[in-house]
């Protein structure tokens, strides 16, 4: 005998079409367990497949658009496969998402079973998801955008290709211990590891180069290795009399707003910006910033840059 199998016949009725989920031509169901036969729609015509009936063997009756073939013994259907469907292959941070497992018998119907039935399983390495029986979806907070695979089992078949989802990072700023510093949550994962992790505290300075950590996310350097710093210099610009002077970055990061500021007093919070603020959109190594500055300002000047998110 095969296995697993659903058994959708039965003796020990007699052949009535009586399922509640069987109220007319057009219920969403392909099948429906009845007592002492199987239903299933075909084309919009119910089809009912009866174990016990009074009219001859193998012959049929039809009212309206439901069809009764009578005395039929029984059946045995095989589950093919499992199919793991949702209606969206994404969903934000900490909600939920209704799962749903079809199972595709051998004579190609289809059966949506519930609750117990079906035994779900999820992977989720990198935050907290749960789902019950009903296969309602329900993930936690995560620190980037994470992958989330579901497989759903019936009668020992389990879907062969797992309903991959992704778990949108709504907010940078709100994963565990991470949360609400000012510093994203992926960028702290990567050099500290999940949290808990004191040393990633925005105020401390863990590589001692001068620059805290919350400085160092904003400059798009490493926290943990005190070579990895910013510098700002001074390049001649070429092909200029008298020569001009142009001040370099020696690393700009996307999505960082950058200002240029300048003072002839360096004690104190005198300095004015110089030049506009620039928006950078790409990684670049010795990039120039702020404008052109004759050689009369470059010997009375002193120069920092300002870093902000957009």
């Amino acid at each position: 005998m095969k296995n697993p199998a659903i058994l959708l016949a039965s003796l020990a009725a007699a052949g009535t079409l009586t399922a509640g989920q069987v109220s007319s031509s057009s219920f969403q169901g392909n099948t429906a367990d009845l007592p002492g036969g199987r239903a299933a729609n075909t084309g919009g015509t119910i089809v009912a497949n009866l174990s016990t009936g009074a009219p001859a063997l193998g012959s049929t009756a039809t009212a309206g658009q439901i069809m009764l073939r009578h005395n039929y013994v029984g059946s045995l259907f095989d589950i093919r496969e499992v199919d793991t469907t949702t209606a969206s292959v994404s969903l934000p941070e900490n909600s939920s998402l209704q799962i749903t497992a079809t199972a595709i018998m051998d004579d190609t119907t289809l059966l949506q079973p519930v609750g117990s039935i079906v035994a779900w399983a999820e992977v989720s390495p990198d935050h907290d998801a749960t789902i019950d029986n009903l296969g309602l979806l329900n993930v936690g907070v995560v620190y980037q955008d994470s992958p989330q695979q579901i497989t759903a089992t019936i009668g020992g078949v389990t879907d062969l290709t797992p309903l991959t989802l992704t778990v949108i990072d709504t907010d940078p700023d709100n994963f565990a211990e991470y949360a609400s510093d000012g510093i994203h949550d992926s960028w702290q994962v990567q050099f500290f590891g999940l949290p808990p992790n004191p040393m990633a505290a925005p105020h401390l300075d863990p590589d001692k180069d001068g620059s805290s950590t919350g400085e160092e996310f904003l400059f798009g350097f490493s926290p943990v290795d005190g070579r990895d710093r910013i510098l700002l210099f001074i390049r001649p610009v070429p092909d200029t009399d008298p020569v001009q002077f142009v001040l370099v970055l020696n690393k700009v990061i996307p999505d960082r707003i950058y200002q240029i500021q300048s003072t002839a007093i360096p004690s104190g919070f005198n300095f004015v910006n110089l030049g506009d603020p620039f928006l950078s959109t790409t990684l670049e190594n010795d990039a120039e910033a702020g404008p052109i500055i004759p050689p009369a300002s470059i010997e009375l000047l002193f120069f920092r840059v300002k870093v902000l998110l957009p």
